[in-house]
C-alpha cells in the first residue's frame, strides 16, 4: 500500500496540527480562568460576614483603593457570573474542537492506512 500524502491530505494534517495547538491554548486559558474564578469565591466567601461599614480595600493594577462591602460584594458577584460564563463556554468551545481533532484524526489514520 502506497503512503503517498495527497494536497488534501497534507492541508488536513496542517489543519489538525492547529487544532492541537488551538486545543492547548483553549486548557491553558481555561485554568486561567478557573483559577480566577476560584480566587473571586474565595474573596466573596471571606467578605461574606463583614459588616457593611467594615473598612475594606481592593486592587487595581499596581493601586489599593478603600471601597464598601457592599459595593464590593456586588462587583465580585457581577464577576463571579461572567467567569462562570466565560468557563463554561471555554468547555464548549474545548470539547467541540477536541471532537473535530478526533474525527480529523480518525479520518487520516484510515485514509492512510494507519
Amino acid at each position: 500500500m502506497s503512503r503517498d500524502i495527497s494536497p488534501k491530505q497534507q492541508e488536513e494534517l496542517k489543519q489538525l496540527q492547529i487544532m492541537s495547538q488551538n486545543l492547548q491554548i483553549l486548557q491553558q486559558n481555561k485554568m486561567q480562568m478557573e483559577a480566577t474564578l476560584a480566587d473571586t469565591t474565595k474573596a466573596i466567601e471571606a467578605i461574606k460576614e463583614l459588616s457593611d461599614d467594615t473598612e475594606i480595600y481592593r486592587l487595581s493594577g499596581q493601586l489599593f483603593y478603600k471601597t464598601e462591602v457592599p459595593k464590593t460584594r456586588e462587583k465580585l458577584m457581577e464577576e463571579k457570573e461572567l467567569l462562570e460564563v466565560r468557563v463554561k463556554s471555554m468547555k464548549n468551545q474545548f470539547e467541540d474542537l477536541e471532537k473535530r481533532a478526533t474525527d480529523l484524526e480518525a479520518k487520516l489514520k484510515k485514509e492512510l492506512g494507519f
